[in-house]
């Protein structure tokens, strides 16, 4: 006999959980209880299985063909917390995505894991310094370069001497080919795109994180040689690091400057 889910309205607790699943798009027990800083992956797991018992959320689980990094299966909103989330206020163009949560391939879903392990890390290193805005958030802004950066930082008190906005883009789940096509794409944005015409602030340094360092000193060869060639190493920066340093949070200068190695980003105040 099938025992019936006995649905109770959501509690402030639950809700917040919905409206970060929506911010990251998929997240997971482990990274929940790192994301609110929890002593417990048990009440982490136990939360997101009541949301998914109540329907608000689906989950992708790992078969015995998968090896999930994360070690936990990955949660989703269903079309149920899409519908009480517009009702929250989340902007319609953000929440028009998660229709498509359910049939995005497996290495994209793991773009977007690898997405919030960043975001997590970015936290760690710099506590308190920046507003931290999620792939998916800035989907309801037309001004930022599309594809759409994974991460955008903006400062929370303004820097009169440092950079106070930053687009960070994981690399190290792409192939190099696609490395060099989104470089590209960042040139030409900075170029001609509409970040001049609405905002105030210098376009954003560019961040970017790489699998290891023979990979990353591949791509700063490649960065060098086209800034050079269009004569542009003097106006656009972009800044370089890898997977293992930036989540080692022993060291705040972790970023290099592509076409300089010596030349480290101090961003901590």
């Amino acid at each position: 006999m099938t025992t019936a889910t006995t649905h109770y309205k959501l509690n402030n607790k639950q809700l917040r959980v919905l409206k970060l699943t929506c911010k990251f798009r998929y997240i997971s027990a482990p990274l929940l209880t790192e994301c609110k800083r929890l002593k417990s992956r048990q009440s982490s797991y136990t939360m997101l299985e009541n949301l998914y018992q109540q329907g608000y959320l689906a989950k992708i689980e790992a078969t015995g063909n998968e090896h999930f990094e994360n070690k936990g299966s990955r949660y989703y909103l269903t079309t149920k917390s899409i519908r009480l989330l517009r009702t929250e206020g989340v902007h319609e163009t953000i929440l028009r995505l998660m229709y498509k949560n359910a049939t995005l391939r497996p290495e994209a879903v793991d773009h977007y894991i690898e997405v919030l392990r960043t975001h997590l890390a970015i936290r760690n290193l710099y506590p308190d310094t920046f507003e931290m805005w999620a792939k998916t958030e800035l989907a309801q802004f037309d001004y930022f370069i599309r594809p759409l950066p994974d991460v955008h930082l903006v400062r929370s008190r303004t820097s009169k001497t440092k950079t106070n906005q930053y687009n960070v883009e994981i690399m190290n789940d792409t192939p190099f080919f696609l490395q060099k096509k989104r470089l590209a794409s960042y040139i030409e944005d900075y170029d001609g795109g509409d970040w001049d015409t609405v905002n105030d602030s210098p376009y954003p340094l560019v961040l970017l994180v790489c699998a290891n360092e023979r990979s990353e000193q591949r791509l700063r060869r490649h960065i060098t040689k086209t800034l050079d060639d269009m004569g542009m190493d003097d106006e656009m920066c972009f800044y370089t690091t890898t997977k293992e340093l930036l989540n080692s949070a022993h060291n705040k200068e972790v970023w290099k400057d592509a076409v300089n190695s010596e030349r480290l980003l101090k961003i901590s105040e």
